[in-house]
């Protein structure tokens, strides 16, 4: 037994030592070599290395374990040494992965190795996947909102002459837009006018009313004496009958002043005393003639 004790002794001290973690020998025992990059082992005395799995990297020698990707990066290969950053456009949030996500509709990425994706600004969108930037809005066009796949037409009364905008502006009193989508408002018409903002359309000046120009937010009431034969008119006329029911002022102008006395001696010129009026002076009888004349025309 004592014999056998010395044996195992002398056997141990020459007995070559196995290979450390991280190394490896075709017999598993001294002299060993490290694992290459790429590569690992987490056992002694072991005959090879493994490749690092997909995800994961080991870019030195010698080593135990490999290293996982980082968010924001990737690796699809075995025994790789380093991770791939991810393309503009994609994203990965998670460590340890094989590839990259693209960025969803309405977001965006401009860099690489980034772990996420971002949100379109209000005033622009993106209709597409894996996109590296978002696309303004047209003229014409708006989006309030972040992270959107499409802008929204500005609707009637509204108007946008800028690209990437996030919201439409009112049309002016005395401008009016009846279309989506427009880039302007359109100045109403002679006739017309529109005294509120962010209107579709132009009202119709009243009777008793116009408007001379384009672009007007009122119409002018006609002057004491005219009025409008309709609406929508751009300009006034003198009334020309009695008839008109929003009479302010005489139909007509008066008829001129005429002395007591003359306008007397008028009215008593009738058949029977028609030699007293041929005895008038001539001057005299053409003035009352055309008084008569002027009263005949304003009683008819």
């Amino acid at each position: 037994m004592y014999y056998l004790s010395l044996l195992f002794f002398a056997f141990n001290i020459y007995a070559e030592a196995p290979c450390p973690i991280g190394t490896f020998s075709p017999t598993g025992e001294e002299p060993c070599s490290p694992c290459a990059p790429g590569f690992y082992q987490n056992f002694i005395g072991q005959t090879a290395c493994m490749s690092c799995l997909p995800g994961s990297v080991q870019p030195l020698v010698g080593q135990a374990f490999c290293l996982p990707c980082n968010p924001g990066y990737y690796q699809p290969s075995h025994g790789a040494i380093d991770c791939v950053a991810c393309d503009p456009g994609s994203y990965q949030a998670y460590a340890g992965q094989t590839s990259c996500w693209p960025c969803d509709y309405g977001l965006y990425q401009p860099f690489f190795g980034q772990p996420i994706c971002i949100k379109c600004d209000p005033g622009s969108y993106q209709m597409f996947r894996g996109q590296p930037a978002c696309i303004p809005c047209d003229p014409g066009s708006s989006q309030p909102s972040s992270g959107q796949q499409g802008c929204n037409p500005c609707v009637p009364g509204t108007f946008q002459p800028m690209p990437g905008q996030f919201l439409c502006l009112a049309c002016l009193p005395g401008t009016a837009q009846p279309h989506d989508g427009s880039t302007e408002c359109i100045p109403c018409d002679a006739g017309l006018a529109q005294p509120i903002g962010g209107q579709p359309y132009c009202s119709l000046c009243p009777v008793g009313s116009y408007s001379d120009k384009d672009g007007a937010s009122v119409c002018t009431v006609c002057a004491e004496g005219t009025t409008t034969g309709s609406s929508g008119s751009q300009s006034c006329l003198k009334k020309t009958n009695t008839h008109d029911k929003d009479i302010t002022a005489p139909a007509y102008e008066p008829a001129p002043s005429v002395p007591r006395e003359v306008m007397s001696s008028a009215l008593d010129c009738s058949p029977e005393k028609i030699s007293s009026c041929a005895s008038m002076p001539n001057l005299e009888l053409w003035y009352i003639l055309l008084v008569i004349f002027l009263l005949k025309y304003k009683y008819t």
